[in-house]
């Protein structure tokens, strides 16, 4: 006979239920998983919002952050599609 702990059963499916869908990840150079968080702000009386990749909700805060002290422009996207295999 097995003993099933109900509670931790529980917590796991709280727990996947509100984990993100897997298009929802994106993983780093070191294969860490990421979450992508909304940005959102206000300009010319409409919200306007980007989404980011981060670890955690203190690491998306952290990376705002330093957007308000060097985000710049780096030039106008005029294409987009798969990049080519090297």
């Amino acid at each position: 006979m097995e003993i099933v702990d109900l509670g931790e059963v529980r917590s796991r499916r709280a727990l996947a239920a509100n984990a993100p869908d897997p298009d929802c990840i994106v993983y780093d150079g070191d294969g860490r998983a990421m979450g992508i968080f909304a940005v959102d702000w206000e300009h010319g009386g409409r919200r306007w919002t980007v989404q980011i990749a981060a670890y955690d909700w203190a690491d998306a805060e952290a990376r705002v952050a330093s957007m308000r002290v060097g985000l710049h422009v780096t030039g106008q996207v005029v294409a987009k599609g798969d990049a080519p295999a090297c």
